[in-house]
């Protein structure tokens, strides 16, 4: 599809997207937040309205991270409040850990009593590397748990954050040495396909198993190129709602020519494979 074509359809494909996806009724968004984000406000950042936006979009089901994680020292409030406010909804709370507090374990055995099946880290906003021991040891627990570990490259564009509060992209070629160590681990990278542009570091990451989102890739056709380019890497849909709208990654799916197979995986089936026991 020519881009002039798709952006003078886009309306319309928008105002027909949960008729597209009725085919199943499973639609897995597996990068939202809820909260405040603390540097400006935000559209469709409360969970009334939030919700209402995903729905839109065809989304059934979305794992919510809280942005209150990037900031604050009590991981257990947040996952405690996090808890609370996905009850009863279509949201699936993802815990807050930072493993270089001395608590972190207990604030993951407190994560698994209350029901979530991943956590979400922010190597960047607290000051870590992907192959800290202190992280090693986190991912063995995760293994231990049967938790999924989604780890966030960036938030917020650089050419977008506060002069005082910018933070660079994580750096993912240290995940390779601990997955080598805990090869068990489930692991997505959220953000993570816009920003790193080493595509070796990426295939090595999809030999052993991690997964990936779409919130930013980017380009008409994406998804059609990137399982071109990385035949062997998953990816799952993920919007990163608020930041984003949930249609305009949604779209995604419809503008690249793909099988009904590349769908369903990107829908729900890859998510699926994050959440499920073993």
């Amino acid at each position: 599809m020519k881009r002039r074509t798709f952006l003078g359809t886009t309306a319309l494909a928008a105002s027909a997207l949960p008729a597209a996806f009725a085919d199943e009724d499973h639609f897995i968004d597996t990068n939202v937040y809820l909260d405040e984000w603390p540097f400006r406000e935000l559209s469709f950042s409360g969970v009334d309205s939030l919700s209402a936006s995903l729905k839109k979009a065809g989304v059934t089901e979305a794992w919510a991270g809280s942005f209150k994680a990037i900031g604050n020292a009590d991981p257990d409030t947040i996952n405690n409040g996090l808890a609370k406010q996905c009850e009863g909804t279509l949201f699936q709370p993802i815990g807050a850990i930072n493993p270089m507090l001395s608590k972190w374990a207990q604030t993951l055995s407190r994560a698994v009593d209350l029901g979530f099946h991943g956590i979400r880290l922010h190597p960047n906003y607290h000051s870590f590397k992907l192959d800290d021991p202190k992280f090693t040891e986190l991912l063995t627990s995760t293994v231990e748990n049967q938790l999924a570990v989604q780890i966030v490259v960036r938030l917020e564009d650089p050419r977008t954050q506060p002069a005082n509060a910018s933070v660079p992209d994580v750096d993912l070629k240290p995940l390779l040495t601990s997955l080598r160590r805990v090869p068990e681990a489930k692991v997505q990278i959220l953000n993570g396909l816009r920003s790193s542009r080493d595509s070796l570091t990426l295939s090595r990451l999809g030999e052993l198993g991690v997964t990936f989102d779409i919130a930013m890739l980017e380009g008409i056709e994406g998804l059609r190129q990137h399982f071109d380019r990385f035949p062997g890497l998953p990816i799952a849909f993920g919007s990163h709602a608020p930041f984003f709208y949930a249609q305009s990654s949604a779209l995604k799916l419809q503008e690249s020519e793909l099988t009904q197979a590349e769908i369903e995986a990107v829908k729900f089936q890859i998510a699926r494979t994050l959440r499920s026991k073993k």
